[in-house]
């Protein structure tokens, strides 16, 4: 019986130093621990993040972002820089990577990770989809081109040049000539899928 209740302190007693000694972290933590993710690489890729478009559409804001004070004075998230490319990765996976290290907001649906839908992008640094008007949201454009594609199923290359843009009327404000017939068929095709 003493032979069983030492084994048992003896069991417990390694879980707890098991425990005690694992280094958990949130995917926060671990990205801002982490520069090399998005600084060092042999391939790399420019990025920037902007909401400029709402400067010039601040009446057509909704209240509650505001109230919330989140639009930045000159409309950029991230101002342009160079950050790291990984093998394989797609436009999300890179806006992924640098806002979780700079810890700012991501919201999107659909699921990268397991391939089983495309990305739809949401809402960056709290500004969501129609927080400045129906026709509201976010889009992204490589080497000066809008890809009709979700960001998830577009694989970056090596110099390319990455925008994440808020636009506030379908795209038009920010250089995209994509037509609402056009958008209908890929919302359809996204929402279905």
């Amino acid at each position: 019986m003493k032979k069983k209740f030492l084994l048992y302190i003896a069991v417990i007693l390694a879980a707890v130093i098991f425990v005690c000694t694992l280094d958990i972290k949130t995917p926060e933590e671990y990205y801002t621990s982490h520069i090399a993710d998005i600084s060092k690489a042999e391939m790399t890729v420019t990025v920037t993040v902007s909401c400029e478009t709402v400067l010039n559409n601040y009446d057509s804001l909704s209240e509650s972002v505001k109230n919330a004070d989140i639009i930045p004075k000159d409309g950029v998230i991230i101002p342009k820089g160079e950050f790291a490319l990984h093998d394989g990765d797609t436009a999300f996976d890179v806006l992924r990577r640098i806002l979780a290290y700079y810890q700012i907001p991501l919201d999107y649906s659909g699921d990268p990770d397991k391939g089983l839908q495309s990305v739809y992008v949401k809402g960056i640094a709290n500004l969501y989809e129609r927080d400045c008007g129906e026709l509201s949201g976010w889009m992204f454009c490589v080497n000066g081109k809008f890809p009709q594609v979700s960001s998830s199923d577009y694989t970056l290359n090596d110099g390319d040049v990455l925008e994440w843009l808020y636009s506030c009327d379908l795209g038009k404000d920010v250089g995209d000539n994509y037509t609402i017939s056009n958008c209908a068929v890929v919302h359809n095709k996204t929402e279905n899928s």
